[in-house]
């Protein structure tokens, strides 16, 4: 099983989504539950001269509670068969509260043409900004109108959309992983037509 949490959960329609695999040469399947209720049943088809099939697929459910205990239990074919995970993900929707000077949130199931979604943000400094950070090359300030500690703006989310909101009191920090050695990709005797950048550990 799974463990997701979602502050300030609403009680109305989710999606999960999951994609999974199997290298079975008949009919197997996952079946899913969320916080022990049925939610629904991935049917992975026979698997034919591949490794393995894999299929994916949503499922609409309705959230009790932010603690969401997602559990996948693999419907065996035979004994030698195999399941994979490949991901799982569930889309709620929840109210927009600033809860450490950061909340990264976006239009999840409400993004269609000729739509306009207004955003309510709770628990707001005067500080807040919001960007839209759909696109790393073109992000964003958002125009937004505050009274008291509420924050609203409105948004074209034509397709989907991700916002950052922040008042400056707090960012997140990067942790250091270690040095990369020098791969010298420049000091090629002749031009490559392809360049495979690899872990050590992928490396035959």
């Amino acid at each position: 099983s799974y463990t997701l949490n979602f502050p300030n959960i609403k009680s109305a329609s989710a999606k999960l989504i999951l994609s999974a695999a199997s290298n079975a040469t008949g009919t197997s399947s996952f079946s899913i539950t969320a916080n022990g209720n049925n939610v629904g049943t991935l049917a992975l088809s026979s698997m034919t001269g591949a490794i393995a099939r894999i299929e994916t697929n949503s499922y609409n459910f309705t959230p009790t509670q932010s603690e969401l205990s997602i559990g996948l239990n693999f419907n065996r074919y035979n004994s030698s068969t195999k399941g994979y995970l490949n991901y799982v993900a569930v889309q709620a929707l929840c109210a927009l509260s600033v809860g450490n000077g950061q909340l990264i949130f976006n239009n999840g199931q409400h993004a269609s043409s000729n739509t306009i979604n207004q955003y309510n943000i709770t628990n707001a400094a005067s500080s807040l900004r919001i960007w839209d950070v759909t696109e790393v090359e073109n992000t964003f300030q958002c125009g937004a109108n505050f009274s008291g500690s509420n924050c609203q703006f409105k948004s074209a989310d034509t397709a989907y959309k991700e916002y950052v909101a922040f008042d400056g009191s707090y960012y997140k920090t990067p942790t250091l992983i270690g040095s990369v050695r020098n791969q010298n990709l420049h000091g090629s005797a002749s031009m490559a037509d392809m360049i495979i950048v690899a872990h050590p550990d992928f490396i035959g």
